[in-house]
């Protein structure tokens, strides 16, 4: 939705960019939230399982069978909050006399450190490599150099900080967390490595100041 919204604010301003980004990415925030309130039972996961099963072999490895393997996946449908936030505490801040939580906060912060070293070398190499040729280029009218710090911070901010936020809860009840700080790593690296979007993001910095604005104080921080 970032990425949309930083594209179309390039040509249009900033409500008629918020309304159409809204209105493209519409179906899938109704479907989402359908899923939050309809979440179905027993009884319907037990016909999904068996339904995979009814086409062959391929859907056999996810369910070989489901009134024997179907039930440990149930028992989350009756598991409280409070039940899942004590889980999680016992388990992964203070499992193994508190291990856990130290392993925990050692690889979260060596990954976030390699994650950060190598996204600002990559973004600001392209930044300078993008001046120059906004500054020698006869193909493009002389435009002022933009601050390779200010892209930086404003692409990390909108690409892998509100990501993360966004995603934070699935830390705090997710005996797994490893794989969601993956995925939202992955997704901004691969921003990154997107010439075309670092490009967008500096001839659009100034027009879309204002997605950035929206998030003060935390973005500021």
């Amino acid at each position: 939705m970032l990425i949309t919204l930083t594209c179309i604010g390039l040509v249009l301003p900033k409500k008629e960019a918020l309304w159409r980004t809204l209105a493209i990415y519409l179906p899938t925030i109704l479907v989402s939230l359908l899923c939050m309130v309809f979440k179905g039972d027993r009884e319907t996961a037990l016909a999904i399982c068996e339904s995979w099963q009814a086409y062959g072999d391929a859907y056999q490895m996810l369910a070989t069978d489901c009134d024997r393997e179907l039930p440990g996946v149930l028992t989350f449908f009756d598991i409280s909050m409070q039940d899942v936030f004590q889980k999680i505490w016992s388990n992964n801040i203070f499992g193994d006399g508190k291990l856990k939580l130290s392993l925990w906060l050692f690889v979260f912060g060596i990954s976030t450190v390699v994650l950060v070293r190598a996204s600002s070398k990559i973004l600001i190499n392209s930044v300078e490599k993008l001046n120059q040729y906004r500054y020698t280029s006869d193909r493009v009218k002389y435009l002022p150099p933009v601050s390779s710090s200010d892209i930086l911070k404003s692409f990390s901010f909108k690409y892998a900080v509100i990501p993360f936020l966004g995603s934070f809860i699935l830390y705090i009840i997710a005996l797994d967390w490893g794989r969601w700080f993956f995925i939202t790593s992955i997704s901004y690296m691969l921003c990154c490595l997107s010439p075309s979007l670092i490009q967008a993001e500096v001839a659009g910095y100034s027009q879309n100041q204002w997605i950035l604005r929206a998030f003060n104080p935390i973005y500021q921080f």
